[in-house]
């Protein structure tokens, strides 16, 4: 927000914020101007000028754009981080309208479904190191009982040990999940172990 206001960040004003966030989701996730004019309360060349505005400030962001589309039309489905597939058969159709579309949806799904399995790979992580005394029983194999499933649990483990000396030392079964909202959890647990835990 401050380096699209050409501000300080202690100026940044929490209108300002949500304008910036409103900007970056719909650009990252392909919305046109007329969207984007929608959203942010401006006429669509003004908020032309602003997609263009960020994206000369973030032009990996269109070389990202490129490459799902690329994969996209090669394989005819992308794959999440966690490993979860989405098929896209438009992404060849005659209809360009069509196949924009399906372009975007490929893109947000990238986006919003590898999210899902990173928050769902620190629950499940969070989980068996801290919530319960029988975790070492959870299927490892991952999140169907037969197996079948992807490994969501990968994402984390290819980012992060098996787990710190903090969790491996930690008691079980005091730390509860409560409550979860898009990337942020809320835990419940003693204040003394504030710090291990986080």
């Amino acid at each position: 927000a401050a380096r699209w206001e050409e501000c300080d960040i202690s100026e940044v004003s929490s209108e300002a914020r949500n304008r910036a966030k409103t900007l970056c989701y719909g650009v990252l996730y392909g919305a046109g101007k007329a969207t984007l004019g929608k959203n942010l309360g401006m006429d669509e060349a003004e908020a032309e000028r602003h997609k263009t505005s960020l994206l000369s400030k973030y032009p990996r962001v269109r070389e990202f754009h490129r490459i799902v589309e690329a994969e996209c039309k090669q394989r005819g489905y992308i794959e999440t981080l966690g490993g979860r597939r989405r098929d896209f058969p438009a992404i060849d159709s005659r209809n360009p309208n069509a196949a924009a579309a399906a372009i975007r949806t490929a893109v947000n799904t990238i986006c919003q479904g590898s999210a899902a399995d990173l928050i769902n790979a620190a629950m499940l992580r969070i989980y068996r190191h801290f919530c319960d005394d029988t975790a070492a029983s959870v299927n490892n194999a991952g999140d169907h009982p037969d197996g079948s499933g992807p490994r969501i649990d990968s994402v984390a483990q290819r980012r992060a040990s098996a787990g710190s000396s903090a969790a491996a030392n930690a008691p079980k079964g005091v730390v509860r999940i409560v409550n979860q909202v898009h990337d942020e959890l809320m835990l419940e647990l003693p204040e003394h172990m504030l710090e291990e835990v986080a």
